[in-house]
């Protein structure tokens, strides 16, 4: 399981980054409502969106989707915050910024 939520991990952050620029601005395209918090179904939301936006190769599977949403939602609260977002992709980045979203 590990390995698996791991591998979509990197191909989530390299969709992300490819297609939102950064993760601050994926984090703040996907808190919809500006709670600076993203709802579990934000995040499938807005990765679904981000699907149907990019090539079918580079897209993420729905089950996987589920997957790392639970994986990232970590005190099972229904939401991700910015730590718990980070945290998860932390990992796969090591140039970028880490610093939590403003506004």
């Amino acid at each position: 399981y590990q390995r698996r939520v791991h591998g979509v991990i990197q191909h989530v952050y390299t969709v992300l980054v490819r297609y939102r620029g950064s993760l601050i601005n994926a984090f703040c395209e996907l808190d919809t409502n500006g709670t600076k918090t993203i709802t579990v179904a934000e995040f499938k939301e807005g990765l679904s969106a981000v699907n149907s936006m990019i090539p079918e190769a580079s897209r993420i599977a729905p089950s996987n989707i589920d997957a790392i949403a639970d994986f990232m939602d970590k005190n099972h609260n229904g939401t991700i915050e910015w730590n718990e977002f980070i945290q998860a992709f932390h990992v796969v980045d090591t140039q970028h910024s880490m610093a939590p979203p403003h506004g």
